[in-house]
């Protein structure tokens, strides 16, 4: 999923540990390659703050969820006069699996 946020907003990540959240490159967001573990948020309630402009993709760290479960999410950092591009897909939703309600989600609280 791709989401369009104004530079200098700010994306909320909120999850339980042992949830993880990875910040990945276009090809580790396609194929939900995941970074050393040592490069991960763990914090539950991380704050990123979108302050150049272009896409910033992040994925869930742990098992399967990303491959599975489509646990990825597509930032696009413009400037207030810039439309965002047009995403290439759309991730399914997690609505009709098991894993609906799990105790990871990603929520991109994007303030205009």
């Amino acid at each position: 999923m791709i989401h369009k946020g104004p530079l200098n907003d700010i994306a909320v990540f909120k999850y339980t540990p042992p949830n993880q959240v990875f910040k990945v490159n276009q090809t580790g967001f396609q194929y939900c390659i995941k970074p050393p573990v040592n490069l991960a948020l763990t914090a539950g309630n991380d704050v990123i703050k979108l302050v150049t402009p272009g896409k910033k993709c992040y994925i869930c760290g742990v098992g399967e969820h990303c491959i599975l479960f489509q646990q990825k999410l597509a930032i696009n950092a413009c400037k207030a006069d810039a439309p965002a591009p047009a995403p290439t897909a759309l991730a399914p939703t997690l609505s009709s699996n098991q894993y609906s309600s799990s105790a990871f989600s990603i929520r991109a609280l994007l303030q205009i």
